[in-house]
């Protein structure tokens, strides 16, 4: 019987490379991105309307980004309701930001898929709804000549629309994790693509609670919604990895934007004999093959919770510091958020974050009303841009604490940026911010936690005083939920009460502002970045001193990182992103910029704060002391 057709046009764009040469090779990713393709065209037979590219390197084949930037832009010119883009293969975050190696990568670092430019482009392509699967493994690169991998865009020469549409990212392992490939069941198959597959069976068999109903032409159809998926999928494929003969840890991370009326697909589309004996429950065979150039599975962290318990952990504790639920908000202070039991629930990596970011406090006081306090390790050397020679406020303490003024005299301090080198060779850019003291942590090898508090006797400080114990929270919170790739849920959790929040602390501690740009921008929320950049650029620390500049990272978020911009007061500092998550939207996107930033950038350590190797800050200090970055 003819099945009638349905009013939705779907495109799709299947990627799936297992040689790109400079990491040993891959048995599925190409298999999976067949499957996928597969799935994706089982749809006409509900009556959807579909046309797809499959683009691997199976049997002697390639595949190139002038490949893939041709199948999108092609989907992109046909103006689907939905556009799927599958990516798999090796997937490495490095200092060009996540990168999928594509054929050619060991002789061209642009032969790549930037997944995080990727991402910004799709929301501004035009089609409505765009649908990622990244099947591949976010960890850091271990090699010189997969640091100088950069890739690019897949959307180049693509017209950007004025309207921000949706795009839901269904990333098979959380950052800095790897993406496995398992045995077929019973251990004797191939190694196949673990998340893919997992995916595919909800696909073909989906819960009932995973499903919705929407009318087509008069037509009831059961559908398979984004944000169900999000959840099962978050709560299955870490159960079924710890339920393998050998046992392995595989978080995915789900970012949907979306909702009804727009979903994933018609729930009858099934794939035809794909994922019945290889997903879901069934999947029981052990590891044959890491999808990753990293060391064998590790065991499951036993006091880590469940992804599902996670995110819904992650929104109470964003409304306890946020949104003023739990604790009275004029009575929350760091020893009442640290005894919540969602907090002891949250696991190791969270409370390690708000370890770090609890100390976070500096001196307090400078005679020039500014300064640089730094824990956990000695100063090799201090440059600091747009000021005189820094000079030591204080001698070493035992603890490994030391202090640091900026200026010659009070009130003369200007914004800047400075570049602090670490006992290790390694170090940190932070901005100068008259009138402030920026606190670095640093633990386990890189940049932990940085804060900013304003110095006795400016205005802003006795606002800083009444509210500390709430700021402090706030930054404890908000830099975990970052850490463990749950700082959207700040917005999911209450998008305007963040913002009030921001209104009234954000000249307290600019770096809460840093951290609501980048909630917004995770969650898809453009406007409310801008308002943060709006805000920004008007704060007020005390009538001697200019204001302080735009954070780096909300300039780059809000699409106003220009030398107009950083012309104009209150400019822009430092020179680069703070945090590691900013280098993503660097790629391609910033005309003008240094190229000695983007050198930097390429040798960055694996930190939530931007941290350089030895090797980027000797980069850095020579342009420094030219005087070519400030």
């Amino acid at each position: 019987m003819a099945i009638a057709p349905i009013d939705r046009r779907i495109g799709a764009v299947c990627v799936g490379v297992n040689r790109p040469g400079l990491l040993r090779d891959l048995n599925d990713a190409a298999g999976g991105a067949a499957r996928f393709h597969a799935w994706v065209l089982r749809q006409a037979d509900c009556g959807v309307d579909v046309q797809a590219v499959l683009l691997t390197d199976a049997g002697n084949g390639s595949v190139s980004r002038v490949q893939v930037l041709k199948a999108v832009k092609a989907a992109v010119a046909a103006n689907y309701d939905v556009l799927y883009l599958y990516l798999a293969g090796h997937g490495i975050t490095g200092g060009y930001g996540e990168t999928l190696l594509l054929s050619d990568a060991a002789n061209d670092p642009n032969d790549a898929v930037n997944v995080g430019t990727a991402w910004s482009d799709a929301l501004y392509c035009g089609i409505g709804h765009v649908v990622i699967v990244y099947d591949a493994c976010r960890s850091k690169p271990n090699t010189p000549a997969l640091n100088a991998v950069q890739g690019g865009s897949i959307f180049s020469g693509i017209p950007r629309s004025q309207r921000k549409k949706h795009v839901d990212a269904f990333y098979a392992c959380a950052l800095g994790q790897s993406a496995f490939e398992t045995s077929a069941a019973g251990g004797g198959g191939p190694p196949e693509a673990f998340f893919t597959n997992t995916l595919l069976g909800l696909l073909q068999a989906p819960p009932p609670a995973m499903l919705a109903t929407v009318q087509h032409a008069g037509r009831s159809l059961s559908v398979i919604p984004c944000a169900p998926l999000e959840r099962f999928l978050e709560e299955e494929v870490p159960r079924i990895a710890a339920r393998q003969s050998q046992p392995f840890e595989q978080s995915p991370e789900v970012d949907v934007l979306s909702s009804m009326p727009e979903y994933f697909a018609v729930a009858a589309a099934a794939v035809p004999a794909v994922a019945a004996g290889r997903a879901g429950g069934a999947t029981r065979g052990g590891i044959r093959a890491g999808a990753s150039s990293g060391p064998s599975p590790p065991a499951p962290a036993a006091a880590a919770p469940a992804p599902g318990a996670r995110q819904q952990l992650a929104r109470r504790i964003a409304g306890m510091a946020f949104s003023g639920q739990g604790p009275p908000s004029s009575r929350l202070a760091t020893e009442r958020l640290r005894a919540a039991p969602e907090v002891r629930q949250a696991g190791p990596l969270f409370n390690a974050l708000m370890d770090a970011a609890e100390r976070a406090v500096g001196r307090g006081g400078y005679e020039t009303h500014t300064g640089i306090t730094v824990r956990g390790s000695g100063v090799r050397r201090l440059i600091v841009s747009n000021n005189p020679p820094v000079t030591a406020a204080d001698g070493t303490s035992p603890d490994r604490v030391t202090h640091w003024r900026i200026g010659q005299g009070p009130w003369d301090a200007r914004a800047g940026s400075a570049l602090v080198e670490f006992d290790d060779g390694s170090g940190a850019v932070v901005a100068v911010m008259p009138g402030f003291e920026a606190t670095l942590v640093v633990d386990h090898g890189g940049l932990q936690a940085l804060s900013y508090a304003p110095t006795r006797h400016t205005q802003v400080h006795a606002l800083y005083v009444h509210k500390e114990p709430r700021i402090q929270a706030q930054r404890m919170a908000a830099a975990a939920l970052l850490g463990t790739a749950q700082l959207h849920e700040l917005v999911r959790q209450g998008g305007s009460a963040l913002a009030d929040e921001i209104r009234q602390y954000k000249a307290a501690d600019p770096t809460l502002g840093v951290l609501a740009a980048y909630a917004y921008r995770l969650a898809g929320e453009q406007a409310q970045v801008e308002s943060v950049l709006r805000y920004m650029a008007s704060s007020f620390v005390d009538a001697h001193l200019p204001p302080p500049p735009v954070p780096f990272d909300v300039a780059l978020l809000a699409g106003h990182l220009t030398p107009e911009f950083a012309a104009r007061s209150p400019g822009i500092a430092p020179f680069c992103p703070l945090l590691s998550l900013g280098w993503l939207d660097l790629a391609d996107r910033v005309p003008g910029l240094h190229p000695t930033v983007l050198s930097a950038g390429r040798h960055r350590r694996q930190t939530l704060w931007t941290t350089f190797t030895s090797e980027g800050v000797a980069l850095l200090a020579a342009a420094m002391t030219q005087g070519a970055l400030r």
